[in-house]
């Protein structure tokens, strides 16, 4: 049908969760066989590198715990797989053993928000939007409610990132 060639597409011009998610909605019952099947298809080209790939990185992450690259590729498959809390682990992971790499407090940031813990994702999303690279620093500021953030919001991204000098001056 159009639709499974439209979210074929979004597949293919790298939209690959929200094709994924489309796809998933598509093979459950209520919908009619053929739609089923070749939703059911296309899921599983989608989902089973995911799988696939999120074992090996658990793998790798037990081998070398230490090994922050380990942490960041299994958090970014797993945030590819809709497993949010596997990926807020990994990216916090990633993020005590690469403190300076504030990329990861914006990933932390997004993820927590997407599990509806908007507190969280304020503290890690503040220290990113401050101090970090500057596209690190902007898309973390798309991310935060549009108000100034409150005081307390400060204290704890400090609490995060206690050498963030700029977040620091700012409070």
């Amino acid at each position: 049908s159009d639709k499974l060639e439209l979210i074929r597409q979004s597949f293919e011009t790298g939209k690959p969760v929200e094709a994924r998610r489309t796809f998933d909605q598509l093979r459950q019952p209520g919908k009619s066989e053929s739609t089923r099947k070749t939703a059911e298809t296309a899921f599983e080209n989608i989902d089973k590198p995911l799988r696939d790939g999120i074992a090996r990185w658990k793998e790798a992450v037990a081998q070398r715990p230490d090994a922050y690259s380990a942490h960041e590729e299994l958090a970014q498959l797993a945030e590819k797989r809709d497993e949010l809390e596997l990926a807020a682990a990994h990216f916090r992971e990633a993020w005590k053993l690469r403190p300076q790499h504030r990329a990861f407090l914006l990933d932390m940031g997004r993820v927590l928000k997407g599990l509806g813990r908007a507190e969280e994702s304020v503290t890690a999303l503040l220290a990113a939007s401050r101090g970090a690279e500057p596209r690190t620093a902007e898309k973390a500021r798309e991310l935060l409610p549009e108000r100034y953030p409150y005081v307390y919001e400060f204290e704890k991204a400090l609490a995060l990132d206690p050498t963030n000098t700029p977040l620091r001056r700012e409070l």
